[in-house]
């Protein structure tokens, strides 16, 4: 039992030392298990500071040329760019920070002039810039800050100096407007005349306790070291002239990194002699600044503040000197002099400055505020600190240079240590690093990245051993503590019961159990466990035993001692038949937390199973071995107690054999006695001594002498070649065997030693073996009488290679051969020399080889004529050995290799013929410099196959014949690999055969072509071309073969294509079902079956069958054959495939098909002839008439409607082409007056809407019910949080949706915005993931519902349910990424295009009907007469003009809204101020200024009407000066003074809500006469009773529609290249949501599973995607971007929108004089889009398989993009009201559904209105 313990301890320490030396070192975990969110800008871009917005949590990250706004996810909400217009633009951020008072960031940067710009928080709209310079330019060293200061906050700035002596290095500076704080003057430093701060680096600045501090490092001059400065302002006094800088001395480290301010903990606090939680100055320093050695210092604020003290003294109080004054400071003073001022004197002039004394100071370096390092790193050039207290562990944050967050522990001022590492990436960590408010988590900041991590990472700890470590405080994470009652490692705050700290000397562990053991016979008692460190016991909880996993439990008793019962009987598990004992767990459980907390072993044994006395009492407490038995037993006593010696645990006492440690040596075939050590074995017992020899069983009568037995002679023998065999030998007396086993080593002398040598060597042959050499071979000496002493000469066996190439025309060779010889020697230095042809062969030192008796030399050089009779001669000190005719000198040559050419990548087969090809050593091939790895040779052929080349181009075929090469005579010439740009098929049938073709580049080097599957599965390929492979698919094995035609259960193979050396992956392949056709025999199926044999009345073949179409349309894949002739397939369906039979007439022909390798055997076929024809003929010769006539009828009309489409159609290409050079002028000044824009784009992007307002418009501007702003602030009740777990229930938010379907209190529109606000709910909850699922039930039960009903062709066609609007909802947030990339600029070229080229023509500003139309109803009817003119608009804020170009018909508005377009260019239109907020002023002459209107009273009146002022009607010409000024009082006014101008276009921006576009006369411009009215261009247009204008009917050949399909040809390529971007199929270079690609298959399984047409199927797709989101979006381009839409673009629009809608219609279109003059206008190109409509929808369906981790990613990132935008609570408000107006409903269904039931939602529902208090 002794020894049980013993072994369990021993474990026990064993794995403790493992950890404790594990744990020492310091932890380098993976990001990954830290990394809460991160965010990389998607171009590379060098970060630079960041700065956390703490109400809001936004992140701000500056780098350089750029701002981003990130969420507290690390979601890129928005970007802006930090740059001017110019394209060499490099702004190095230098400041960061956010203006709490005015809801502003403020950014600064060397690239701007050094100056400060101001900007929104939300949009960063451009606020302000600083009207000085701020920091210094390029990549100068900055600080800066906000601060309080004696007249509010302000921005504290410290940078270097740039050599400008009006530059301030240190500034305070007003944060409304970024100057210097009134007085200017005072709150500014400047250098000293003379000097230069070009040895300046300022590291950080912050503020505390009053003052104002800035952390830099400076030389003072260049003789001197740099040093590291610590300088500070009052902030109460109004000027900077208390401004003083001390030195920070962190002793033997001069260069300071970075610095923090913070809280110290317990241990701390007492070496440094504070209080806990007093502040510190913590600062990172290295040696100097290009030292990779850091440390880590921390300063006391009393001896800082001592510092600064000694600093302002010596100033004021010494003898007058500059030593404290700071000589670089323009108009520094140190007056010195003053007798003495007490310490509270002079801390009261550092905020009281007195000009008397002093203006700014210095501290002596002798009086620096100084420390000594607490932790020192060799190797880590520290970069950033920050710290925090847990637990009273201070813990400091480090970043490195080399992108390593290092997490340390501060335990004093003599104790540091850094115990966990965390990779980040490659780049330095910046200074900026920020702990939460929760100190839950840290945002860190890199070169190229930002990181969110924990602070802690205790879930990688699964131990208490690993938690806490063994080393009590030396190891593990301050963060962390072992949960004990909950067995995990956490924070203590994420611990509810018993929380042992990481330092804790143990762990809760159960010691010992006693007993350990039990017998399995034995009843239930009560076992004692130690256990250290057990919590103590709460009220109403309690401990249990737990025996095997739950087997048995029993209660923990505590109290002085720790007790439970083991097992009853019935539940002792039984020990395995060929075990002794078995080993269980036993665990203490709480049933305060339900878990088994601490684990030890249990054991129970049976004695009766131990085979031998030591097994049977080496710590079983119950076991006793009874000799004379010989067995092992419980019992108390043996069979004979008198006669028989009894064993209890005492191994020592066992009968046993004594182990020697090594095996005796025993020759063979010499006797020999064997003496075997013995203890306590009985006397007067006849004893044998029995062992195996290769599986003959030998026994030796012995003899017991004293301790010793002893094996009588015996002649050991075996036959085995080997020179050595073990065996073992057993004692036994009777049936008793003695324990342990005595073990032999029998040898032979004379194998591995077949000569002399290898016989006398001490190493083959040791001596102990007592070997000799006797005449002709190795021998035991004892069997030996004449040996010998020294062996004889040596004999050579044989040399390798038996022959040499020698080089042609040098005659040399350098070749390596292997001489091999009996009696060589015992070294290589018995062998004196080797002689090739009688010339030295030198041996290669090293070479000689003991065991196989050789010795390798380089051949010397030989000539051609003396190397025709080679002899080798071995000189040793033995003697000599001579031999020929072993070594020959030979010439290979290369006559000739095929093929010559072979693809880079290698694979290619290259044979080489010549002559003595086998020559040499070894032989290697290489061509050019890569290896041709040989695969066979002969002496006239090798075979050798390319490896990968580094270039293409043409390389020598080289062979190595050993230390020799030969050149081919020709070169072989290494292609470009090939490239494949096309793999038709993506499916098979399992078992295979099916063609696939293969279309790309470069085949004809290729030699081989193989496809693979699964690894290992091949089929050979067939080169037809250069340019086409074709394979046939491999077969796929049974057991992966789907069981159902079903495409999900489609098995996909991931197949590649071999080519030589070459690997092309096709990615997914998917296997599908073999087909079944159905043989003949199974008249189940058939009808006209005689005799095995089908009966058929015509040609036509009709097989059946199932799973016919798995693989897709594979007509072309199936061959029928009827007598060995082909039937041609004419149709085939799932369960149906019709042929025609070739021959006229057959009889019993076997009919057979073959698909692939899939081939059956369907039986004989026959065609009847019978006189059944004679009456057929006569019955259906009336109907062929009769069917001919109406034939002919409908081909006369169907003739009639093509001539008239054709006639159409021929037409419309007259009118194209008599337009055509009209639109080509028109095209090309739209494409210059578009290239400015499209510039101008590239700079400043499109007005684009954010996902807010996108949101807010696709889904919510039709209704009332609208989600309000985000509120991080926001409460949601109790009720509502369930509310919004009920809806996270899958069954309960069906059966809600389906409910809101079937209502009738519910009009479509309410149910349209319940859709929304579901959508966005589960956006805002971050769970598209859920509601993708939740939108495939429902489709999938609309569809079952639609086909049901027959209207499968309607199932997405409407808008009235939920469903279809929730599936509008879910395309149009999915889509939102997609667009803003991919889409949105042809989209927004388009609009501008249409809108560019109706301004470029007259537009009649009451009817809205313009020149330039695509629509014949907004056309105007009279031909206006104007022309363009070129106005010159002055900026009145620098003088500066702007041309912009108007017709002298437009308004006076209209004008104004020309020059607003051309001033506001890409920039969003409810950002600028409307036209009627300004007025026109005309600048001309000396009059003045003139204020022009649409009315004044100069407007011409005709009749009652008066018409609208224009440009013409004031006369206005090109190159007139135009000025938009504020609204004047008076229209028509002139004035010869002044007038109220806009200081700057910055003016005209206007930040009011929107406002209609469409109104161009005001109401306030319009002053009439009861009944009078305005007209512009038309006068009187034609109403009817309605008030409408009334449209004339139009023919296609009026002059009217050559103008609409002039505007077309204008605008048709921005048309064209939008449609383009929406239709462009998927392609590795263009991937699409994979939210569309997933809602494509769920149409395409359902179109399968209902069995309805390809059209129906298309049908499902155009309404999903085209018809419901497209056509959307290209009606109303205003709800993705923030434009104006005008009645032309509207118009204009509406006819693109439904030329889109043609191209994806199912229907053909035909074309008549009746037919809509605006669908005429693209039937030319309609054929073309159809095209693209069909193409992309094919590259879906052929897209490899949905990877559905990627589709969650993507779903997570869409949900991103709307997060912090919605307030949830209202959202769920909406919703509730919802649940409530039909709550009756609701219950009902929810108790009729079995789920819900289950899950109790019903009492859920219910207990909500009392949690709401309603």
């Amino acid at each position: 039992m002794d020894l049980l313990r013993t072994t369990c301890l021993y474990k026990l320490s064993f794995a403790l030392l493992v950890l404790w030396l594990q744990t020492l070192s310091i932890q380098s975990e993976t990001l990954s298990a830290y990394l809460l969110n991160q965010f990389t800008p998607s171009s590379p871009v060098s970060l630079q500071h960041i700065a956390i917005h703490n109400r809001t949590r936004d992140v701000y990250v500056a780098a350089n040329n750029k701002v981003f706004r990130l969420s507290d996810d690390l979601t890129l909400l928005n970007s802006n760019s930090t740059c001017d217009e110019s394209d060499d633009c490099v702004n190095v951020n230098k400041v960061l920070v956010i203006d709490y008072e005015n809801d502003r960031l403020i950014t600064c940067g060397g690239g701007n002039m050094g100056k400060c710009e101001a900007c929104n928080l939300i949009d960063f709209q451009y606020l302000f810039t600083s009207a000085e310079q701020v920091v210094g330019t390029e990549d100068l060293s900055a600080v800066g800050f906000i601060a309080p200061a004696h007249s509010g906050s302000a921005l504290y700035t410290a940078s270097r100096d740039d050599g400008d002596e009006t530059f301030s290095f240190i500034s305070r500076r007003e944060l409304s407007d970024l100057t210097p704080v009134t007085p200017r003057n005072e709150n500014r430093m400047q250098v000293a005349s003379g000097y230069y701060l070009n040895m300046l680096q300022y590291v950080s600045g912050f503020s505390y306790d009053g003052f104002s501090y800035f952390v830099s490092n400076r030389q003072d001059s260049l003789i001197t070291d740099v040093t590291s400065r610590l300088s500070r302002v009052c902030e109460s006094e109004t000027n900077l002239y208390t401004f003083s800088e001390v030195h920070l001395k962190c002793n033997g480290y001069e260069y300071v990194r970075s610095v923090s301010v913070g809280t110290i903990g317990k241990h701390l606090s007492e070496s440094l002699g504070l209080q806990v939680g007093d502040n510190v100055l913590f600062g990172i320093f290295s040696r100097s600044s290009t030292s990779l050695e850091s440390a880590l210092c921390i300063f006391n604020w009393i001896d800082i503040n001592q510092a600064f003290r000694n600093a302002l003294k010596g100033c004021i109080i010494q003898p007058k000197n500059d030593d404290n004054k700071l000589l670089y400071a323009s108009g520094s003073l140190c007056t010195g002099g003053v007798e003495s001022l007490s310490d509270a004197q002079i801390d009261r002039y550092q905020c009281d400055y007195d000009s008397t004394f002093y203006k700014y100071s210095q501290g002596l370096i002798s009086e620096a505020a100084a420390a000594d390092p607490v932790l020192q790193l060799p190797n880590h050039n520290l970069t950033a600190i920050t710290t925090v207290v847990e637990q009273n562990h201070t813990i400091a944050f480090l970043g490195t240079a080399s992108g390593e967050l290092l997490k340390a522990q501060i335990v004093d001022t003599a104790t540091s240590r850094v115990y966990e590492t965390i990779p980040l990436d490659d780049k330095p960590v910046k200074p900026d690093i920020v702990i939460s408010d929760n100190l839950a988590h840290i945002t860190v900041l890199t070169e190229q990245t930002v990181l969110k991590l924990r602070v802690e990472n205790c879930s990688q700890y699964t131990t208490c051993d690993e938690c806490i470590g063994p080393n009590s405080g030396s190891d593990g994470d301050p963060y962390c503590g072992w949960c004990t009652l909950e067995k995990k490692c956490s924070r203590q705050q994420d611990c509810a019961t018993t929380w042992l700290p990481y330092n804790n000397a143990v762990c809760a562990e159960i010691l010992s159990v006693e007993p350990p053991a039990l017998l399995d016979t034995q009843a239930s008692q009560t076992i004692t466990l130690d256990i250290q460190e057990l919590p103590p016991l709460t009220d109403g909880s309690s401990y249990r035993c737990d025996f095997d996993k739950g087997a048995f439990e029993s209660e923990l008793v505590v109290g002085t001692t720790t007790t439970c019962l083991s097992p009853s009987l019935d539940k002792i598990p039984n020990i395995p038949t060929d075990e002794e004992f078995i080993t269980i767990e036993l665990a203490v459980y709480s049933s305060e937390t339900r878990i088994n907390f601490l684990e030890t072993e249990f054991v129970y044994y049976n004695c009766g199973r131990f085979s031998t006395c030591s097994e049977c009492v080496k710590g079983w407490e119950a076991c006793r071995w009874c000799v004379e038995d010989n067995v092992c037993t419980d019992a108390e006593q043996c069979s004979d107690p008198d006669t028989t010696l009894f064993v209890k645990q005492n191994q020592t006492e066992c009968p046993q054999i004594i182990s020697v440690g090594v095996s005796e040596l025993v020759p063979v075939n010499f006797l020999r006695e064997i003496v075997i050590p013995t203890r306590n074995v009985p006397q007067g017992k006849t004893y044998e001594c029995i062992f195996e020899i290769e599986g003959k069983i030998e026994s030796v009568s012995a003899t017991l002498d004293e301790s010793n037995i002893t094996c009588g002679a015996f002649k050991y023998n075996f036959i085995a070649d080997v020179d050595k065999i073990s065996i073992e030998m057993q004692v036994q007396w009777s049936s008793n065997v003695i324990d342990q086993e005595y073990e032999l080593d029998l040898y032979k002398c004379s194998v591995n030693r077949p000569d002399c040598s290898r016989c006398m060597s001490k190493v083959i042959t040791p001596s102990m073996y007592e070997c000799v050499w006797c005449d002709t071979s190795c021998a035991y000496t004892g069997t030996c009488n004449n040996a010998v002493d020294v062996c004889g000469p040596p004999e050579i066996r044989n040399i390798i290679p038996p022959t040499i190439a020698f080089d042609v025309g040098m005659a040399t060779t350098h070749d390596i051969i292997k001489v091999s010889a009996y009696n060589l020697g015992l070294n290589e230095s018995n062998v004196l020399s080797i002689n090739v042809n009688e010339k030295p062969c030198d041996i290669i030192s090293g070479s000689f080889n003991l065991y196989d008796q050789s010795i390798m030399c380089e051949a010397p050089k030989c000539t051609i004529d003396e190397c025709t009779d080679v002899g080798v001669v071995i000189i040793s000190e033995a003697g000599n050995s001579t031999i020929s005719n072993k070594l020959s000198y030979q010439n290979p040559e290369i006559t000739n290799f095929t093929p010559e050419l072979g693809i880079q990548a290698g694979g290619t087969t290259v044979n080489i013929n010549g002559k003595l090809l086998g020559t040499g050593s070894h032989r290697s091939v290489k061509i050019g410099e890569a290896d041709c790895i040989i695969t066979s040779e002969t002496d006239t052929t090798i075979i050798c196959s390319t490896t990968e080349s580094a270039s293409e181009g043409r390389a020598n075929v080289t062979v190595y014949f050993g230390n020799t090469t030969r050149k081919s005579s020709k070169m072989f010439n290494i292609t470009a690999n090939p490239m494949v740009t096309l793999g038709l098929s993506k499916k098979s049938i399992c078992s295979g055969g099916l063609e696939v073709t293969i279309i790309g580049e470069n085949f004809d080097a290729v030699q081989d072509v193989t496809m693979v599957i699964l690894q290992n599965i091949t089929e050979n390929c067939t080169i037809e071309q250069n340019v086409v492979v074709v394979c046939k698919t491999p077969r796929l094995p049974s057991r992966h073969c789907p069981t159902s035609c079903d495409e999900d259960e489609a098995f996909n193979a991931d197949m590649q294509v071999f080519f030589d050396g070459y690997v092309y992956n096709m990615s997914t392949f998917k296997y599908v079902l073999d087909p079944i056709y159905f043989t003949f025999d199974e008249s189940e199926h058939y009808d006209d079956v005689n005799d095995g044999t089908l009966q058929l009345l015509s040609n036509t073949l009709s097989l059946k069958g199932k799973n016919l179409k798995c693989a897709g349309n594979v007509e072309n894949d199936v061959e029928v054959k009827v007598g060995g002739e082909i039937c041609k397939v004419v149709s085939l369906t799932e369960i149906m495939l019709s042929c025609t039979i070739i021959q006229s007439s057959f009889s019993n022909e076997l009919a057979t098909v073959t698909q692939g390798n899939y081939y059956v055997e369907l039986g004989k076929v026959s065609l009847k002839t019978t006189e059944i024809w004679i009456e057929l003929g006569a019955c259906l010769g009336t109907l062929v008439v009769l069917v001919v006539i109406v034939i002919c009828v409908l081909k006369k009309r169907e003739n009639k409607a093509k001539e008239g489409h054709k006639k159409v159609l021929l037409e419309m290409d007259n009118m194209v082409e008599a337009v055509q050079s009209q639109a080509h002028e028109a095209i090309a000044e739209m494409a210059l007056n578009l290239d400015d824009l499209e510039q101008d784009l590239d700079g400043h992007g499109m007005p684009f809407r954010g996902p807010k307002e996108y949101a807010m418009i696709m889904m919510f501007s039709a209704y009332d019910a609208r989600p309000t702003q985000f509120d991080a602030n926001e409460h949601i009740g109790d009720g509502l949080t369930e509310f919004s777990r009920l809806l996270m229930n899958r069954d309960f938010l069906l059966t809600f949706v389906e409910v809101i379907n079937n209502s009738n209190k519910f009009s479509v529109r309410e149910k349209s915005n319940f859709a929304s606000l579901l959508a966005i709910e589960m956006v805002v909850e971050d769970k598209l993931n859920y509601l993708t699922s939740i939108l495939e039930a429902l489709v999938r039960r609309h569809i079952e519902h639609m086909v049901t009903e027959r209207k499968a062709k309607q199932v997405l066609r409407r808008n009235e349910g939920v469903t279809e609007k929730l599936l509008s909802n879910w395309v149009c947030l999915c889509m939102y990424s997609h667009l803003q990339e991919h889409n949105a600029r042809p989209l927004y070229l388009m609009y501008q295009a249409i809108r560019c080229y109706v301004n470029k023509g007259a537009v009649d500003a009451i009817t809205h009907h313009s020149q330039h139309s695509l629509s014949l109803n907004t056309l105007l009817s009279v031909k206006s007469l104007y022309e363009e003119i070129t106005l010159e608009v002055i900026n009145s804020e620098d003088g500066s003009t702007l041309r912009v170009k108007v017709l002298s018909c437009d308004t006076i508005n209209q004008a104004k809204e020309k020059i607003l377009d051309a001033l506001f260019k890409n920039k969003p239109y409810s950002k600028r101020r409307p036209a009627r907020d300004v007025d026109l002023d005309w600048q001309h002459g000396a009059a003045g200024h003139l204020v022009l209107r649409d009315l004044d009273n100069t407007s011409k009146v005709n009749g009652n009407k008066k018409q609208l002022n224009t440009l013409e009607h004031f006369k206005i010409k090109s190159g007139y000066r135009i000025a938009l000024v504020p609204k004047q009082k008076e229209a028509n006014v002139r004035i010869s003074q002044d007038i109220s101008g806009l200081n700057g276009l910055e003016n005209l921006a206007f930040n009011g809500g929107a406002f209609d576009p469409e109104s161009v006369i005001y109401a306030d411009e319009i002053d009439l006469e009861l009944g009078s009215a305005v007209y512009h261009l038309v006068d009187e247009p034609e109403e009817n009773a309605g008030g409408k204008v009334k449209q004339k009917k139009r023919k296609i050949d009026e002059l009217s529609f050559p103008r609409v399909l002039s505007t077309k040809q204008t605008i048709l390529e921005y048309v064209q290249t939008m449609f383009q971007s929406i239709l462009q199929p998927a392609s590795d270079s263009h991937s699409l949501p994979l939210a569309i690609q997933y809602m494509f298959d769920l149409l395409d399984r359902e179109q399968r599973k209902h069995k309805v047409g390809q059209d129906v199927l298309k049908a499902w797709k155009n309404q999903s995607l085209c018809e419901r989101f497209w056509v959307t979006v290209i009606n109303n381009p205003e709800n993705l971007f923030d434009i104006p839409k005008t009645h032309q673009v509207k118009d204009a629009l509406s006819v693109i929108s439904n030329a889109f809608t043609d191209s994806c219609s199912t229907n053909q279109l035909h074309y008549s004089k009746h037919t809509d003059a605006h669908r005429l206008l693209f039937a030319k190109e309609i054929p073309t889009y159809r095209n693209l409509v069909d193409s992309f929808y094919k590259s879906i369906q052929n897209m490899r398989e949905l990877d559905h981790m990627e589709m969650e990613r993507q779903m997570k990132e869409t949900s991103n993009k709307f997060q912090s935008i919605f307030s949830k609570k209202s959202i769920l408000d909406h919703l509730y009201s919802y649940a409530k107006s039909c709550n009756t409903e609701l219950s009902k269904a929810v108790e009729n559904d079995d789920s819900c039931s289950r899950s109790r939602i019903g009492f859920r529902l219910e207990q909500i209105p009392s949690m709401m208090g309603t």
